[in-house]
């Protein structure tokens, strides 16, 4: 071989050596990378402690507006005070409210027309009332009949006068009876219940006690309002009327005014004490 065929073997092989150092280098490099990493797995938080919830605010409700005191000069405003309901409207100088009782008299009065029922004298503004009252209780199966109407000043003088001879004073007579001049039968407007008729010719012997224990009285005094009566007399307002009348004495005062003064367990001087608290006189009262 000569010279220059050796050259070109030897360069050759040179080229050959470093070509494989090249791929030997490269799969060095390739060995020694890095593996890939893998993705995170998501983390999972620590368990925490229970977190309270707060409590709603409450909306605070809206103040509800006072109701006005009523005026305390005033019918309703007597009334609020003593913890009534306000009273109705009604003129107290009407002639149905007119006030007759131990201590207010009207003297010699009389009823301006004079008129009838079942025999006894009444004022004729009240006639079908009372008829009609008299008539309720009978359709309710009860005996019910007028003992005493309208008496005028004349008569329940006279008999004052008997009873001063049958029982020794004027001051005896007084705690049981009236008398003339502050009786309210001179009105013509009250009406002694009965449930014997006999007593209804013969007043003068008349004699009620024990009456507020029947039936008839009781029914008497649930429906007498419907009526535009009142049951004058009921029991522990004495320091009002004084002496009571006869036991069954219902008098008239209009629909109204009954319902409101029969409702509210009143007597009939309270109720006009609510309009006037000078209309009643009651001694010793400040």
């Amino acid at each position: 071989m000569n010279r220059k065929m050796k050259y070109k073997c030897a360069v050759s092989l040179l080229l050959l050596a470093a070509m494989l150092c090249m791929l030997l280098g490269l799969a060095a490099c390739g060995a020694g990378a890095a593996p890939a990493v893998e993705a995170a797995a998501p983390a999972v938080p620590a368990e925490s402690e229970p977190v309270e919830e707060a409590e709603p605010t409450p909306t605070p409700e809206p103040t509800p507006t006072p109701e006005p005191t009523p005026d305390p000069n005033t019918p309703a405003g007597r009334a609020y005070a003593k913890g009534l309901p306000e009273p109705p409207d009604v003129d107290i100088d009407s002639w149905e409210f007119k006030l007759a009782n131990t201590n207010n008299g009207i003297s010699e009065y009389h009823i301006p027309e004079y008129g009838g029922i079942e025999g006894q004298g009444i004022d004729p503004r009240i006639m079908d009332q009372a008829y009609a009252f008299v008539q309720g209780a009978r359709a309710a199966g009860y005996h019910a009949y007028i003992a005493v109407a309208y008496r005028n000043f004349e008569f329940l003088f006279m008999l004052y006068q008997s009873m001063i001879a049958q029982y020794g004073s004027a001051a005896a007579v007084a705690e049981i009876y009236p008398g003339a001049g502050v009786s309210e039968h001179q009105l013509g407007l009250a009406l002694d219940f009965t449930d014997q008729y006999g007593y209804s010719a013969f007043y003068q012997y008349f004699d009620n006690t024990g009456f507020k224990d029947t039936e008839l009285y009781q029914w008497l005094h649930e429906h007498c309002a419907e009526y535009g009566f009142i049951d004058r007399y009921p029991e522990g307002k004495e320091y009002y009327y004084g002496t009571p009348c006869t036991e069954g004495h219902f008098r008239y005062v209009g629909e109204e005014a009954a319902r409101y003064i029969m409702d509210n367990g009143i007597c009939f001087e309270e109720f006009l004490m609510l309009y006037d608290p000078d209309r009643v006189f009651i001694p010793g009262a400040d």
